[in-house]
């Protein structure tokens, strides 16, 4: 069988993140083989997760400007990402150039948040699952 071609996945990291929203679809992605995962955030300093530990970030949004997969997970952090506009330009920025633009729970929101500030609305050719 021939091998996948290499595939960037990043993950939106933010305070208060349910990380089950984080980490489950991480596992899965991960197993695709030949993938390259991120954590991405503002800064590398570890980020508290709603149960109470932190995760730590390989990446910053200076650092990821394009990916295969982009996915935002939801948490009690939402409401506080829709309202920062440095989240939401790093989203429009490599959601307009991701094949698979994802979302879990309330990351959706998060997602909804940028197209209707008229930030960036979505390629019509990204899927949301």
């Amino acid at each position: 069988m021939p091998e996948l071609s290499p595939q960037s996945v990043a993950f939106l990291l933010f305070p208060n993140v349910t990380q089950l929203d984080l980490t489950g679809p991480a596992q899965v992605l991960s197993r695709l083989g030949n993938t390259e995962l991120n954590l991405v955030w503002k800064d590398k300093d570890p980020v508290p997760t709603d149960a109470g530990f932190p995760l730590l970030p390989t990446a910053t949004f200076d650092e990821i400007d394009h990916v295969n997969i982009l996915c935002v997970p939801g948490g009690f952090g939402t409401m506080d990402v829709m309202q920062d506009p440095e989240v939401l330009d790093w989203l429009c920025k490599v959601a307009a150039k991701a094949d698979w633009v994802t979302s879990v729970c309330t990351g959706s929101l998060i997602l909804g948040a940028y197209p209707q500030r008229g930030l960036c609305p979505l390629h019509p050719t990204q899927h949301r699952v």
